[in-house]
């Protein structure tokens, strides 16, 4: 049996004069008396932005970035976050839910070459000459502006085609611009971008229609980009001709969209073949995904010691992700527009992870080693099955693999590399005429 600790009322005082006796002694000791202070001080101002009130302050707590509450707490989060992209904070207001470029442009911007849509310098090196692109000023602010009615004047006179040209030029320069304003606020944005330096016109005419019909048809949000105007942001840290465009276009999505609670990316090489599926209904249902999750599933394939977590409840997750045969894939990622989720691009997309020697060519290396080094961020992280959002084109140099290989009936294909071959044309005709 157990014993009960008891105290005698001589015990009680015993303990009562022995800890007057030490308080009257640190007291006795200003030193001590002073450290101890300064320390309450400071712990209550760096967590609790009051040195004085300490956790009784937080109703008069100031918003000033010198606290740390800021870190852990939505609304002061949501205050120092800016509203405005890449291209800073003279934005241009839309109504509609389409943020969008003109696809009949890209043969224009083709034409005209990064040489002329950006301002170019060169450099010379040890390797020789090399071609560093800059964002001019056309970029942050509108040029027109600062015209003055000659200039417009002659503007007017110039040919059909110039001003085709002209008018291209500017459109793709202030796309980085643009912020949703409308009343209605979509709970889902798809996000695109077209490389029209990849793909024929014919080819991302399809794609752009393909977006237009799904997101009207349910009432999402619409955000597309050009890749090439990703260019010296990519140039920086040495991510030319690599796929971490991707996370930055997430990025400025959330920026023109930020009252949406839903952003799913879809590479251009893949095409919404079943549109009447709504994705709500598909997987981002909590209850639905809370059975479509995978988890216990290696991060990296074909099976690595950091598995997704058992317990983690979809309520709670804010990165949506697939994998194909060689692994995470990010051509279809769906990231949620909370603190966490916004957290986690920020992250990614850090000039530490995009400049990395092991990172640099390749953004799905450093979202595994987020995953795997990262806890919390792989708490907030859902693996579900890629036949969802990202089934693959059979590809006939490897092995079937029922659940990632595209099936009759399945929402998505991801035509991989048609490029190469020149079949995405022809790929998109069959699976979107069916």
């Amino acid at each position: 049996m157990g014993s009960k600790l008891a105290f005698s009322p001589r015990t009680s005082r015993s303990f009562l004069r022995s800890s007057f006796i030490s308080l009257r002694n640190i007291l006795s000791r200003p030193k001590i008396v002073l450290t101890v202070t300064a320390i309450v001080f400071a712990f209550n101002w760096i967590i609790f932005g009051d040195p004085i009130k300490g956790p009784l302050g937080n109703k008069s707590l100031p918003p000033s970035i010198k606290s740390f509450k800021h870190l852990r707490e939505p609304v002061y989060l949501n205050l120092l976050h800016n509203s405005y992209g890449l291209q800073g904070p003279e934005t241009i207001p839309i109504q509609t839910k389409e943020l969008i470029p003109s696809i009949d442009d890209s043969s224009v911007l083709r034409q005209l070459t990064l040489d002329n849509l950006f301002r170019m310098e060169i450099h010379s090196g040890d390797d020789g000459d090399k071609k560093l692109f800059f964002y001019s000023k056309e970029f942050y602010h509108d040029p027109e502006a600062d015209q003055d009615d000659a200039k417009k004047q002659k503007e007017k006179a110039d040919s059909d085609a110039v001003k085709s040209i002209k008018r291209a030029s500017k459109d793709f320069k202030k796309m980085g611009r643009k912020v949703y304003t409308g009343k209605e606020n979509p709970k889902i944005v798809l996000v695109t971008a077209f490389d029209f330096n990849k793909y024929d016109d014919a080819y991302l005419k399809a794609v752009a229609n393909n977006r237009m019909k799904y997101t009207k048809q349910h009432g999402y949000g619409l955000y597309e980009r050009w890749v090439e105007e990703f260019v010296p942001r990519l140039q920086e840290t040495g991510n030319l001709g690599t796929d971490w465009w991707k996370v930055i276009l997430l990025r400025e999505a959330i920026n023109a969209f930020p009252h949406a609670e839903y952003f799913w990316f879809l590479d251009e090489k893949s095409l919404i073949v079943q549109r009447d599926i709504r994705i709500e209904n598909s997987l981002l249902d909590p209850e639905i995904m809370q059975a479509k999750m995978l988890r216990d599933q290696p991060i990296v394939l074909p099976g690595s010691a950091i598995k997704t977590y058992k317990n983690t409840k979809a309520q709670d997750v804010s990165l949506i992700l697939t994998q194909n045969n060689a692994g995470i894939s990010t051509d279809s990622i769906i990231v949620k527009n909370d603190i966490q989720g916004k957290a986690t691009l920020e992250y990614w997309d850090s000039r530490l992870y995009r400049a990395y020697n092991n990172f640099y060519q390749d953004e799905v290396k450093a979202l595994e080693h987020m995953l795997q080094w990262h806890p919390l961020v792989l708490s907030r992280t859902s693996l579900v099955p890629t036949r969802l959002i990202n089934a693959g084109i059979e590809n006939k140099d490897q092995k079937k693999n029922s659940a990632v290989d595209y099936q009759e009936g399945d929402m998505v294909i991801n035509l991989g590399e048609c490029q190469r071959d020149g079949s995405c044309i022809k790929l998109a005709s069959k699976y979107l005429r069916s």
